[in-house]
């Protein structure tokens, strides 16, 4: 038993030796979801949408270059980490081919970060993007906000998408 005022990773209620175990969420969801699109006439695109499939780290670093997002794509240990510690993941495959990622981190109580939206770009302006985004918002439900930094190249997507712009943020910025 840990002395009053030592870490314990438990939550304390008022009196130190009333203890709560506080469980670490385990909202590894994991659902397909199969959309598809008629494109120019009689072209039909299925997307198939999954949530927190395992990734490969030359997959996304690929996607990455592919889409435009600026990321290091070069550090495959690097974009594994990211991925590795991000608690929600949606993506859009066209068969087996990885053609969108969304990540992000949430507590799926008070708020979401979107850390990443990437579509490749022979793969967009197909509502893919969107249908990512709104995968993550049906996973988080209504209770939850969903935040994000914008590149200064999408600042117009995203209202487009139902997210409002914020001036009261503040950021400090990675070393490299």
């Amino acid at each position: 038993m840990a002395r009053q005022g030592e870490q314990t990773g438990h939550a304390t209620h008022g009196n130190p030796t009333d203890v709560q175990s506080v469980p670490k969420p385990t909202h590894k969801k994991v659902f397909i979801h199969t959309d598809v699109r008629a494109i120019s006439g009689t072209e039909v695109l299925m997307i198939t949408y999954q949530c927190n499939r395992a990734l490969d780290p030359r997959n996304i670093a690929r996607l990455f270059n592919a889409s435009g997002i600026i990321r290091p794509s070069d550090d495959l240990p690097r974009i594994a980490r990211m991925f590795e510690h991000a608690n929600l993941v949606i993506s859009a495959w066209d068969q087996d081919l990885l053609v969108g990622v969304c990540r992000a981190l949430t507590d799926y109580s008070y708020c979401c970060y979107l850390s990443d939206l990437a579509v490749d770009r022979t793969y967009q302006k197909q509502g893919i993007g969107s249908a990512l985004i709104q995968h993550i918002r049906g996973a988080i439900g209504e209770q939850v906000s969903l935040i994000l930094l914008s590149a200064p190249g999408a600042m117009s997507y995203y209202p487009a998408n139902g997210f409002l712009p914020v001036e009261n943020g503040f950021v400090i910025k990675r070393q490299r």
